[in-house]
């Protein structure tokens, strides 16, 4: 388990990035703080696609005014096609959480500290328990667990708030045999309307998978959201394309959902 508070990352394919989903590749869960450059859009620093990109609330559950926001605008290189992603993960506490500041004569000096350099390890605390209860859980079978158990804040939009606020009690109820992440969308070149969408699969219990679009104008879960199916597909993605699909003009919210031989789904957007 490693847990990330840097400068940089904000590229998904920096060298930053790229280390970093190497390290999940080799079984390390990484969990990287969103930064604080909020409230501007597409201000995320831990870009890493497989990594948990965690943002900040306060104690009542607001999100933290600094908190960086989505989702992320990247090129592969110059002239090429837009690329997005819907980052942060998930959010955490990181506003005035008290800690060890200092040790004078083996006494502990506690301060107050705000960013989402704290909410971080709220996250990799969350992390460790999990994977205390089941060793044998890969990294992105954690995150799926963490996002799918997180509780919904119905006041912010996907791009601020990722899945939701971290919810630890139901996380440690969750299975975890399917690992699900949407990577990203693209459209494909000298097509028009014509996206590549791409991402990750994984578990044995797996039995199919929906690519879903709702057509919306406030990307949030506080609305229920007409979905129309583009993909369904009954094996699992070997080059990381889940699809291809033909999308209208305007903002499309991508949903993926991935069901077990129990009729279980697990969700990403």
């Amino acid at each position: 388990l490693m847990s990330l508070s840097l400068e940089g990352g904000k590229e998904p394919d920096g060298i930053l990035s790229k280390t970093i989903d190497r390290a999940v590749d080799i079984g390390v869960v990484v969990v990287y703080a969103a930064g604080n450059n909020g409230p501007d859009e597409n201000s995320v620093g831990g870009s890493a696609r497989k990594a948990i990109t965690v943002g900040a609330v306060d104690k009542y559950k607001n999100l933290a005014h600094f908190s960086s926001r989505g989702p992320v605008v990247f090129y592969e290189k110059e002239g090429s096609a837009k690329k997005v992603m819907m980052k942060p993960d998930i959010l955490a506490p990181g506003v005035s959480i008290d800690a060890v500041s200092n040790v004078v004569n083996r006494n502990e000096i506690i301060s107050s500290f705000t960013g989402t350099s704290m909410a971080a390890p709220h996250i990799s605390g969350v992390v460790a328990l999990i994977k205390q209860n089941n060793p044998l859980l890969t990294p992105l079978q954690i995150k799926t667990i963490l996002k799918n158990s997180a509780e919904r804040l119905s006041n912010y939009k996907l791009n601020e708030q990722g899945s939701g606020l971290v919810n630890a009690k139901e996380a440690l109820k969750e299975k975890g045999n399917i690992g699900v992440n949407l990577y990203e969308i693209y459209k494909l070149d000298n097509y028009e309307n014509t996206y590549i969408i791409k991402g990750a699969i994984e578990g044995n219990n797996f039995e199919h998978y929906n690519l879903d679009v709702a057509e919306v104008t406030d990307s949030s879960f506080s609305q229920e959201h007409n979905w129309r199916k583009l993909v369904s597909k009954n094996s699992l993605p070997s080059d990381e394309i889940l699809g291809e699909a033909s999308l209208r003009v305007g903002d499309n919210l991508i949903r993926l959902r991935v069901f077990d031989k129990e009729g279980n789904f697990f969700d990403d957007y």
